[in-house]
């Protein structure tokens, strides 16, 4: 008798755990239909991202804006380490997923982010300052793209841009041989050369 009910109870309990795996499973499958479908608009992104905004000056605290439910949020969290590559895989298409592995604080996403960073050039140019002076072309305000990302790297190492990322003779090159055209003999060209000069000097590398 006693026997038979170990039995049963076994069968139970594998039958069990069977079943509440198929409902995980499902879970993460449903959540990843949600998370990297492909979106018709940015809306439609799982957290707000808009560097020109200076949103990025949030979550340097910790606050990201979210367009995605609090039901969704907490599985996000669940899954994190199973959405990861997924999430690494898409930080190049766009400033929601550099937002999102800041979040979760992916030091994989370090590389990436830093790979995007070196290579941005980007340049505002407001309206206000006096751009026959190369001061204006230096200033932070003038490149909120390249700030989002030093923010990405700083809120995940939870270091200052400056010992977060580490310099290749080769990167340290290109960068050192365009900040160098970034002066008032070359007028023409500041708002080409003067990223990497202003670039050189975050990370402490004047």
């Amino acid at each position: 008798m006693m026997l038979r009910i170990f039995f049963y109870l076994l069968l139970f309990s594998i039958f069990s755990a069977g079943c509440k795996n198929t409902v995980i499973d499902n879970d993460f499958e449903i959540l990843k239909s949600n998370l990297f479908k492909k979106a018709a608009d940015a809306s439609e992104l799982p957290i707000y991202a808009d560097p020109p905004t200076s949103d990025y000056e949030d979550f340097k605290k910790g606050k990201f804006q979210f367009q995605i439910d609090s039901i969704e949020i907490r599985k996000i969290n669940k899954y994190r380490k199973e959405l990861e590559s997924s999430i690494i895989q898409r930080i190049d298409s766009g400033y929601a997923w550099v937002y999102l592995a800041a979040y979760l604080r992916y030091e994989s996403a370090i590389p990436k982010i830093k790979e995007l960073l070196l290579k941005c050039d980007k340049f505002y140019g407001w309206e206000g300052p006096d751009y026959s002076k190369t001061d204006s072309y230096l200033e932070d305000g003038q490149y909120c793209d390249q700030m989002a990302y030093i923010t990405a790297i700083e809120y995940i190492s939870k270091k200052n841009i400056s010992k977060a990322v580490k310099l290749t003779t080769a990167e340290y090159n290109y960068l050192k041989s365009r900040a160098d055209k970034c002066s008032e003999n070359n007028k023409d060209s500041l708002n080409i050369f003067c990223p990497q000069r202003w670039l050189l000097g975050k990370l402490g590398k004047k």
